[in-house]
């Protein structure tokens, strides 16, 4: 370094020969000595401006410092790491979160310990015996605030160490997480309340795989109470159902298995072996649970004990042939005549004789009996109808019919067709009964009856009613069924199963829960999606009453259905408007708040409660403004209202409610915010609040700078050269994106980090050391710079950011400090592992034609999770790098991958299964990870294998197909293409 006394003599020499004076008469000491004082006078003049400019730098960050810290949502401390362990710090928003001022903590060396919940006590001393280990830890427990209530923090420390190694400091943060821990006892609690619906619920629910080797998932515990079994005996034994259906019902319960695969449902009764040895009957009803790409991941069932119902089906047949041997005494006549040909009669009872005055032989003898003693204004109606006895298999009518001395009587004619094994039509039994008495009646009840028919037809909800006990059988529907559903009336009276087949699968379970309210109140509601005729599923309103007998034993269940899916869809339409209105506030920057024409808040978003009550969380809906406006003023977060609270708030409630044009406030924070207000049409008032402290400290700062402009002018310029050459050399030792977020300033040079979601990529050169012993140190040294100039060019055309090189192992990653993106950010690393191995394979060439008789091998390890990223070090010097267990899961990823291959995480490959074709290896068991690592090695990019005809692929909606030509040859791939096709068409 030149000193000032050479520059005198230098400048002395050039004054000597500029002004071309003798050395006689030229005083060259003396010139040199003057010129010496005036550099040493300018020199000290530059340094004091220099020095003092930095001591304004230091107190400026100071200060920033300072003010994140108190608007940080956690209370930041430190404490000695030996001796006393006697505090060294606490932020000042202790007071805001916690409710301490910070002298309370920093003279009391027991603050923590005397407010750490004495439950917790014993289980926070373990976790932190273990600190000084691992040097990080996170414990979380119940704290005490000022006020005596207590809170649950997250407590996350760190420890700080000399450069030798010793502790020096610890320094922590707490977080307030009462609302999370609420939320998570409220979830415990809802488990607990699912795990006992399910003991005390009337059927075993169980599940298992739908594809490999169908294992058992889970079975609820009252299978011990309703079967026998421990739910152990399920759960461990794959073959648990088989051995326990009836052998007899085996075979048919697995072939009809198929028809819940087709249909994603399926219901079948069966006898099934109880612990004790006993058979039962179950009724087991499952439901299919399909994966995001629809194939079969998990079968839900359960079993309900039938066998009293079975037993009453068996005591129903009893009685109903006891009920057939009455109808033959009955006064019904029952006869009967061929289903084909010539309807020859072949049965009439022998009290046709009692009821119509006929010898039986008067009917068997004669074909044209029936139709010669029909009313004839009766036939041409009742013979229409004789054709939907072959289509449906039943038939009645009412007709006139005369009888042996001339007269008619009305009779009801109940006929029923039979058929053979084969489906053909064999025989047709009827009944005739003499109703002429109840036609009497029923003429008389025809009018109001009509009349009620067209009432409940044009009716808007559709009436119906069903049993209330026993098989629940439907009783009546209304006419409009048709009309407002699609279906015809005998579609509900003739399937007992009708409603559960058409209420939506995913709210069939909730409205069969919902029932009981019926038979407990007697009356009960209920809305769900109901499938119509077309379809299609429209929302219904399903009103019910229960009707009891004289009693008081349920008889009917009356309800009606209304289509409620016009009020839904604007129920949903609402909901989406107010979502998008939400977001569509809280995207804005500034603040935003909407007060009622009661000054009531009605909305607001988190910018407001951020930007004018820091640390106090978002006014809810509903709060006053005046007691809002009152309590900030009060907590000292006005500075204009400091010492005249009261004249403050009525001089900001008057321009709050006669708004006119901006106006300007200065919060106590030192915050400067602009404040927009207007009034709405209903007489509320509309407000955006606008930080614009930036703006004020910029507008003081160029008057500063516009006084110290001229005189600093020059040293400025001189510094910016000597920046400019500095910053152009320290680019060489940063990653673009770091030295581009630091140099551009958006990224604050300070010791600092977070969690971020990252793509981490490793890579080692294999056997480095063995391909190296044959070169000199100079050949190395090229050699290896080479392959990493090379590499880098790769990593940054991909947009990585490089973390460090580590002799010739590279770590970098993706999505800090710039992201496109989780998903973006691991296809784009994936795709530069590729390029790397590609670039590999084409140095390998260029090196082996150099002679290296050993090219270099490289292996990669990729994955993706969330890390700690930012500045790591001291404040004299800090590293931006990251670190975690995703760090260290790529490098153990990398030394198990193959020389030349790509190893990825199975959260890495979820979000690029897309783009490449990769293969799941064996689990790995690595050092430091304790459970089994799933991975997959990479084969290649699928658009590249496409563009090279080793691939096939085709992408619709709700369809993928790839074919790899290179595992699999064409006719294979034909034959397994068109099996599916054929699926398809079944």
């Amino acid at each position: 370094m030149t000193t000032a006394r050479e520059h005198a003599r230098n400048a002395t020499a050039a004054l000597h020969h500029i002004l071309h004076i003798s050395p006689e008469a030229f005083d060259d000491d003396g010139t040199a000595a003057i010129i010496e004082q005036a550099i040493k006078g300018a020199t000290r003049e530059r340094d004091s401006r220099v020095r003092q400019q930095m001591e304004d730098a230091r107190e400026a960050a100071r200060q920033r410092l300072e003010r994140l810290l108190s608007s940080s949502p956690a209370v930041i401390y430190s404490f000695k790491a030996t001796g006393d362990f006697a505090p060294t710090f606490v932020s000042e928003n202790i007071k805001a979160v916690f409710g301490y001022a910070p002298d309370e903590y920093l003279e009391d060396p027991s603050f923590w310990r005397d407010r750490v919940h004495p439950g917790d006590q014993a289980r926070v001393d373990e976790a932190i015996s273990r600190f000084f280990q691992n040097g990080i830890h996170s414990v979380e427990y119940r704290f005490r605030r000022k006020d005596g209530s207590w809170c649950w923090v997250n407590d996350e420390q760190r420890l700080i160490k000399d450069k030798h190694g010793k502790p020096l400091e610890i320094v922590g943060s707490w977080s307030d997480i009462s609302a999370r821990k609420a939320a998570e006892q409220a979830q415990a609690a809802a488990n607990a309340r699912l795990s006992e619906l399910l003991i005390s619920s009337p059927a075993v629910i169980y599940s298992y795989e739908a594809t490999g080797d169908f294992a058992p998932t889970f079975v609820s515990e009252n299978i011990r109470d309703w079967l026998g079994y421990e739910p152990q005996e399920y759960l461990e034994h794959a073959d648990f159902w088989r051995r326990c259906v009836h052998p007899d019902d085996l075979a048919a319960a697995e072939a009809e298995s198929i028809h819940l695969f087709k249909k994603g449902r399926h219901t079948i009764e069966y006898r099934f072996l109880k612990k004790d040895g006993t058979w039962c009957w179950v009724n087991d009803e499952q439901h299919l649970i399909r994966d995001p790409a629809g194939q079969p991941a998990e079968v839900v069932g359960s079993w309900s004990d039938i066998t009293d119902r079975k037993r009453a089906e068996e005591s129903a047949k009893a009685a109903q042939d006891r009920v057939e041997y009455l109808l033959a005494r009955s006064p019904a006549v029952i006869y009967s005549f061929r289903a084909a040909g010539d309807y020859q009669p072949t049965f009439i009872s022998r009290n046709v004789k009692d009821l119509l005055g006929y010898e039986p032989e008067e009917y068997l003898e004669n074909a044209d009996f029936w139709r010669d003693r029909v009313h004839p204004e009766d036939l041409p109606r009742v013979e229409k109808d004789y054709g939907r006895l072959f289509e449906e298999g039943r038939l009645a009518n009412e007709y006139r019919f005369r009888k042996k001395d001339g007269s008619y009587c009305w009779i009801s004619d109940d006929l029923q067709l039979q058929r053979d094994a084969a489906g053909e039509p064999v025989e047709v039994v009827g009944a005739w009964n003499d109703i002429t008495a109840r036609k009497q009646i029923g003429e008389a009840l025809v009018a109001a009856q009509d009349r009620l028919v067209r009432v409940l037809s044009a009716a808007p909800a559709v009436i119906y009613s069903y049993k209330a006990s026993g098989d629940f059988a439907p009783i009546i529907i209304s006419e409009n069924v048709r009309s407002l559903l699609g279906y015809e009336p005998s579609e509900y009276l003739e399937n007992a199963d009708f409603w559960r087949a058409r209420v939506h699968p995913d709210e069939l379970a909730a409205v069969e829960a919902e029932s009981v309210q019926l038979f407990k109140k007697g009356r009960h509601t209920v809305e769900y999606r109901f499938l119509k005729n077309d379809g299609t599923y429209c929302w219904v309103n399903d009103e019910q009453q229960l009707i009891r007998d004289k009693d008081g034993q349920p008889l009917e269940i009356v309800g009606s259905w209304s289509d409620v899916s016009a009020r839904k869809q604007a129920e949903n339409a609402l909901r989406q408007s107010e979502q998008r209105l939400t977001d569509a506030i809280e995207s804005i920057s500034e603040g935003f708040s909407l007060y009622d024409a009661e000054d009531r808040l009605v909305v607001c978003n988190k910018a407001y409660g951020d930007l004018l009550y820091p640390g106090r969380g978002t006014p809810g809906a509903g709060t006053p403004y005046e007691m809002l406006i009152r309590n900030a003023a009060e907590q000292g977060l006005v500075e204009d209202a400091k010492g005249r609270v009261d004249e403050w708030v009525a001089e900001r409630l008057a321009r709050h409610r006669q708004p006119g044009g901006p106006h300007v406030q200065r919060r106590g924070n030192g915050r400067w915010v602009q404040i927009n207000e207007r009034k709405t049409t209903e007489g509320g008032t509309v407000a955006v609040y606008t930080n614009i402290t930036e703006l004020k400290r910029a507008e003081e700062n160029i008057r500063n700078a516009k006084h110290k402009a001229e005189r600093a002018n020059e040293l400025v310029t001189e510094k910016n050269k000597a920046l400019e050459a500095l910053s152009n050399k320290l680019s060489k030792y940063l990653s673009p994106q770091v030295y581009s977020s630091i140099f551009s300033g958006s990224r604050e040079v300070e010791i600092a980090s977070h969690r971020k979601k990252l793509t981490v990529f490793f890579s080692d050169i294999a056997d480095f050391t063995a391909t190296t012993d044959d070169l000199e140190s100079e050949e190395l040294t090229s050699l290896l710079n080479h392959y990493l100039t090379e590499m880098s060019k790769i990593a940054l055309e991909h947009g990585a950011t490089i973390d460090k090189y580590i002799g010739d192992a590279v770590l970098a990653f993706f999505g800090d400090p710039e992201t496109r993106g989780v998903r973006q950010d691991a296809m784009a690393c994936v795709s530069m592992a590729i390029a790397m191995q590609r670039r590999m394979r084409e140095l390998q060439a260029e090196w082996r034609d150099r002679g290296l008789q050993k090219p270099f091998q490289l292996r990669i390890g990729i994955s993706t999770g969330y890390c700690t990223v930012g500045n790591f070090g001291s404040e004299d010097r800090m590293e931006y790098t990251i670190i975690g267990g995703e760090v260290n899961l790529a490098s153990r990823l990398q030394s198990h991958a193959e020389l030349g291959g790509i190893l990825l995480s199975h959260e890495t490959y979820s979000l690029v299964k897309d783009m490449v074709l990769a293969e799941e290896q064996e689990p790995i068991h690595a050092k430091g990870i304790a459970r089994p690592v799933r991975n997959y090695k990479v084969q290649d990019r699928v658009d590249e294998m496409v563009l090279q005809g080793t691939a096939i692929r085709e992408e619709e909606a709700g369809l993928r197909v790839l074919v790899d030509l290179r595992k699999t040859d064409r006719a294979s791939a034909v034959k397994t293409l068109e099996s599916i096709v054929s699926r398809l068409k079944a």
